[in-house]
């Protein structure tokens, strides 16, 4: 069997870098993307009252992003499964719905989790296969912890 990834046809050699470079995004970029966000704080204490309080006497809402994750290409309803030509014959694009799980603290209470669905994140054809596989088993995942 042929190396599919050692392809010498034109368009392959053309596409190959930009294929490469959503591989990692899809592998490694985004996760490391989401480690290197800080997490963001905004003061919860009316201005008026927040002027007369030492900062460490005002309420703070703590936020970020904890996790994210790729499902498999999918029509607008997250569980039909979508296919590239249905895209190509309708002008649509091929695209996965994008989950984050977004984490919250006021002061030093309890964090709270929502994982909510963020938009939809075009998927590139001719990446690895082991990729979409692994996506359809984080879309499981996801929707387990829905």
């Amino acid at each position: 069997m042929a190396d599919s990834s050692r392809s010498t046809r034109p368009i392959d050699m053309v596409v190959h870098h930009h294929v490469g470079s959503f591989n990692f995004f899809l592998e490694q970029g985004l996760e490391r993307a989401v480690e290197l966000l800080e997490p963001e704080e905004v003061s919860l204490t009316p201005p008026e009252q927040a002027a007369k309080l030492a900062p460490k006497d005002r309420t703070w809402l703590r936020f970020w992003i904890e996790d994210v994750k790729i499902s498999t290409p999918s029509k607008a309803a997250v569980t039909q499964k979508l296919y590239p030509s249905e895209c190509r014959v309708s002008g649509s694009t091929y695209a996965a719905p994008f989950f984050a799980v977004i984490a919250s603290q006021i002061n030093d209470g309890p964090i709270t989790r929502l994982n909510r669905l963020m938009g939809r994140l075009p998927i590139m054809l001719r990446v690895r296969p082991l990729l979409l596989l692994l996506l359809v088993v984080l879309d499981a995942n996801t929707r387990a912890a829905m």
